[in-house]
């Protein structure tokens, strides 16, 4: 699959539909990556979704569940997916590295990477509760297989 191209299509379509700079982040990271997880599941990718949060209640990349997330009140800063050992989000596929510039980029402190586990439903709500998104995944559904079909 060609991630950095359909990512690019994918966020100038959705920039020119939504009137939106970077409609791919902005809170819809986690919207974003439910359903990039939803098509990959589809087509037999093995990935997981992971949370970058400021967050710090136990080491990187462990687990935690949709209901942990919300119980434990974890700023959703950042929603990827993880496919081997590279992240795919806004910007295309890059090493899990970014989540360190993101994290003084955008001033906020430290974040951690956690893997997210749990049905696709479960995740939204811990997605819809503590970011602020402002579109659904299934409204990514049609591009994503669109662009990554391309």
């Amino acid at each position: 699959m060609k991630f950095n191209k359909a990512i690019r299509a994918i966020n100038e379509e959705l920039s020119r539909k939504w009137h939106h700079p970077i409609p791919l982040a902005s809170g819809n990271c986690g919207m974003f990556s439910i359903s990039l997880s939803r098509f990959l599941t589809e087509n037999k990718v093995p990935h997981q979704i992971l949370i970058a949060t400021t967050w710090s209640g136990r080491s990187e990349f462990s687990q935690v569940t949709p209901r942990e997330i919300v119980d434990e009140g974890m700023p959703g800063n950042h929603y990827v997916i993880k496919i081997g050992d590279k992240i795919v989000d806004f910007q295309g596929i890059n090493d899990i590295k970014i989540i360190e510039e993101y994290s003084s980029l955008w001033g906020i402190g430290k974040m951690r990477p956690y893997i997210v586990t749990g049905p696709l439903e479960e995740i939204e709500e811990a997605v819809e509760y503590n970011t602020g998104y402002f579109s659904s995944p299934e409204s990514f559904d049609d591009v994503i297989r669109k662009h990554f079909a391309a």
